[in-house]
């Protein structure tokens, strides 16, 4: 076999070096930067379909794994059918961007035009959902000045000013909302209340108001926050029999549950390890 190799080598000639040509250099160099380009662009992606499966998928313990060994097919099928329809109402996607601001003058209009507590009421939930805190509390204000016990109303001022952290200005608003009805949105305001007593160092204060609290809505947050306020107090045995409690609470809790407060539950193991220690 050799020979015979030789034998057609010598009756051919020398073998002419390959010039592959400008053409072949500029579709390799091409392909070379187009690849690189898509790597980054998927490592992007995959990050990304992560970071969202972690913080917001409430099947995030079988999607994260899904997106990590179902390569390269993970990300794309979590963003089409996970992420997109979760987002496809949502008014922060960029999709609803024109929507959002057709509706805003829509509702803005209403309240020039008849401007009862209703439609300011309607324009400052939009504003709300939009996240515009300075523009949603103006406008719950001018519902207030229309109707200054309107329960909507001053819940919704008190959750902008929480969250443009007017502490002082949301606690008399709250009081007026649980003055009324104490059971008001499920217990929501009644927490809100609690977790700004807390926040504004009124302790006292907020420890009874949370032991009363967890009496009719025995909420995660509710009792890591009674625990927290015991232990500063020294009472470390009520603390420790309290977490242990939430954590039972966790345990006979669906799945579900336990995903939505899951920032809860680890503060909660967290503190019962440092007070049993």
């Amino acid at each position: 076999m050799l020979s015979l190799l030789i034998q057609l080598a010598q009756e051919n000639g020398p073998v002419e070096p390959f010039d592959p040509g400008l053409g072949f250099w500029i579709y390799y160099y091409v392909f070379v930067w187009s690849s690189g380009i898509a790597s980054i662009l998927y490592a992007c992606l995959l990050l990304w379909m992560l970071y969202d499966c972690v913080q917001n998928d409430p099947e995030r313990n079988l999607w994260f794994w899904i997106i990590i060994f179902v390569q390269p097919f993970g990300a794309p099928l979590y963003f089409f059918v996970r992420y997109l329809p979760n987002r496809r109402h949502s008014d922060s996607s960029p999709l609803s961007f024109l929507h959002n601001r057709k509706e805003v003058e829509r509702l803005e209009m209403a309240t020039i035009q008849i401007g009862n507590a209703y439609h300011f009421i309607q324009y400052s939930e939009k504003l709300l959902s939009m996240r515009r805190y300075s523009d949603a509390l103006n406008a719950y204000q001018s519902a207030l000045q229309k109707e200054p016990t309107n329960l909507q109303a001053l819940w919704g001022a008190a959750q902008c000013e929480l969250e443009l952290g007017k502490l002082t200005e949301a606690r008399p608003h709250l009081e007026a909302v649980l003055q009324q009805d104490p059971s008001y949105r499920f217990g929501d305001v009644s927490l809100a209340y609690g977790r700004l007593l807390q926040e504004l160092k009124d302790n006292d204060a907020a420890l009874a108001h949370l032991e009363k609290h967890i009496a009719r809505w025995r909420q995660p947050e509710a009792c890591y926050r009674l625990a927290e306020l015991k232990a500063e107090r020294g009472q470390k045995d009520e603390a420790i029999s309290l977490l242990k409690h939430t954590l039972v609470d966790f345990q006979a809790s669906p799945t579900s549950f336990s995903h939505k407060h899951g920032v809860w539950k680890r503060k909660t193991k967290s503190l019962l390890s440092k007070l049993s220690t």
